[in-house]
């Protein structure tokens, strides 16, 4: 049992785990059987590390209950961006002796689900409701639940149709937003049952936008309007809400 691992910038606490240590050929640990605390959650699962040359690593596990508010705080450049509970399978590799030629080798995919979720720096119900013109910024989203699976590879996250659902409103979220915070995704209104959905809500349907730029500077287009519907006129941008 290890009381505090610190994986910079990421911290696991009262981890415990099965040491097997072979060096009959080339040195290999694993850590089988693990489980520790990490940012108010759980993380459990497997981590094999060795090789001749750059050591490699590989890790597949689960990820329980996270705090995202705490995880973004341990990262500047994303501080007060996220907040949710947040869990996860997931299976990631990496190559390398130093922090950049970790990142840069960075491969895996998972599957991700978020509750209570807030990301600040973007309002995307609003902008699929309002038809936001290209060049709007847009500032808060919130939503109740929010999955899909997703895929690491060349400092890049692809987003594999993630859904994010609210009471009344639901929408699907495509695209890539790499590891300098540059965005790139596609994101469409679904439609809901008419018992669940408000009239705003479904103005928005069939509605979709690219955002584009970066999470401290974020860039909205129009990409289709909703079948058999008038373009609708562009809205003043609402103060930003943080």
């Amino acid at each position: 049992q290890i009381g505090q691992l610190w994986l910079r910038p990421l911290e696991l606490r009262r981890l415990r785990a099965t040491l097997e240590l072979d060096r009959e050929t080339f040195w290999r640990l694993r850590l089988a059987d693990g489980q520790a605390d990490f940012f108010g959650g759980t993380v459990s699962g497997s981590l094999d590390a060795g090789g001749e040359g750059p050591p490699s690593y590989r890790f597949q596990g689960r990820l329980d209950r996270v705090n995202l508010a705490a995880l973004s705080a341990a990262t500047q450049a994303v501080v007060g961006r996220f907040t949710g509970s947040a869990s996860a399978d997931l299976q990631v590799a990496a190559r390398g002796r130093n922090r950049d030629d970790l990142l840069n080798s960075l491969e895996g995919k998972g599957r991700a689900e978020i509750r209570s979720g807030v990301v600040r720096g973007l309002d995307l119900f609003s902008a699929l409701q309002s038809g936001t013109q290209a060049g709007s910024r847009v500032r808060t989203t919130l939503f109740q639940s929010a999955s899909g699976k997703f895929r690491i590879a060349s400092r890049t996250i692809t987003l594999d149709g993630l859904t994010l659902s609210t009471t009344a409103q639901e929408a699907e979220v495509s695209g890539t937003v790499n590891f300098q915070r540059s965005l790139d995704l596609r994101v469409r209104a679904l439609p809901r049952t008419l018992a669940s959905r408000t009239p705003e809500a479904a103005d928005s349907d069939g509605h979709a936008i690219r955002v584009s730029g970066t999470l401290e500077a974020p860039q909205v287009t129009v990409l289709e309007e909703a079948a058999g519907k008038a373009p609708t006129p562009a809205k003043p941008a609402k103060a930003a809400v943080r």
